[in-house]
């Protein structure tokens, strides 16, 4: 799973307008914090990234247990189901089929 931190960050700046102001206000809060203003803007930079890295891995998390539920599921109903297939196989070969 190799993602383009770049590419994400890109899509996240043209869905969201409110990506500046949000930079904006972790900046402020380094720069109250104590921070010049070019610490303040990378270490706002740093903590966006943070921030992104996190939410893919929650999205990517998610993802992969929706598909083990639904395989789980899938299990379940074949197995649900097996009993009454085996029965449907066995009067078939008992019984003559005519062609």
């Amino acid at each position: 799973m190799f993602v383009n931190w770049e590419k994400v960050r890109e899509a996240i700046t043209e869905t969201n307008p409110q990506l500046s102001l949000a930079l904006q206000n972790i900046q402020n809060t380094y720069q109250n914090a104590g921070n010049d203003m070019y610490t303040s803007k990378g270490g706002s930079n740093a903590y966006f990234n943070n921030l992104v890295k996190e939410q893919i891995l929650a999205r990517a998390t998610r993802d992969y247990y929706d598909i083990m539920l639904t395989g789980i599921i899938v299990v379940i109903i074949i197995l649900f189901f097996l009993p009454n297939i085996k029965n449907v196989v066995l009067k078939l070969t008992r019984g003559n089929v005519p062609y």
